[in-house]
């Protein structure tokens, strides 16, 4: 069984700085087998603040897992982006919330896979990677994955500029709020980018796993 492509949706900061997020309306799971969603909560801060603590981040009341993330500030601005996932979440359009301590201006990316793996964890959720770059040259971020696999990474920054393409796969490029989600097919290998300006930006990837495919052994039938 490979990883399928489900659905994906964000939401934007709205101009101001809080310390929870809730919405039903980021994206609609679907009712396949072998569900996983994975979220990407993307802040922006003044120079020094650093991610949030206390982070928690919950679907239709369920808590998610943080899986990876990547963080970086210098004098002036910083950005941070940290990756959680789920399996077997809810089918629908239900409730998506976070919290966190500390005022940030946050971003919101979901996207949602059926066929994976339904241990949960680093098992559902291997080799998470984050990255993150100093003033300058586009988005990256490497992720071990595997053939059956998906990879899904997500990308934002400090603000001084935006997006405007992601390879391979796009799933969206926000101008708004300076963020934007890929994803592609698992190899042992896959380097995820989005194309930006010259300022500071932060990455996270992660390897959703494959569900083992059902095998019938040593049965004959007379």
């Amino acid at each position: 069984m490979a990883v399928a492509f489900d659905a994906q949706g964000h939401d934007g900061n709205g101009g101001s700085s809080s310390t929870s997020y809730s919405s039903s309306t980021v994206i609609t799971v679907g009712s396949g087998s072998n569900r996983a969603l994975v979220v990407y909560l993307m802040f922006v801060f003044g120079g020094g603040s650093g991610l949030p603590t206390g982070i928690s981040v919950t679907w239709n009341g369920v808590a998610m897992t943080p899986i990876t993330g990547a963080s970086f500030s210098d004098v002036t601005a910083g950005t941070s982006i940290i990756a959680y996932g789920l399996v077997n979440p809810a089918s629908g359009a239900n409730t998506l919330s976070a919290s966190w301590t500390g005022s940030r201006f946050t971003s919101v990316a979901a996207i949602s896979f059926t066929g994976v793996d339904q241990t949960g964890g680093a098992t559902s959720f291997a080799h998470g990677a984050g990255n993150h770059g100093n003033a300058g040259g586009n988005a990256s971020v490497t992720v071990t994955s595997a053939t059956g696999n998906i990879t899904a990474a997500a990308y934002t920054n400090d603000g001084s500029s935006t997006f405007t393409a992601t390879s391979p796969t796009q799933d969206f490029v926000d101008l708004t709020s300076n963020s934007a989600m890929n994803h592609t097919a698992g190899s042992a290998s896959n380097t995820m980018t989005a194309t930006q300006g010259g300022t500071n930006w932060v990455a996270a990837g992660v390897d959703v796993v494959a569900a083992a495919a059902d095998v019938l052994m040593g049965q004959i039938l007379m």
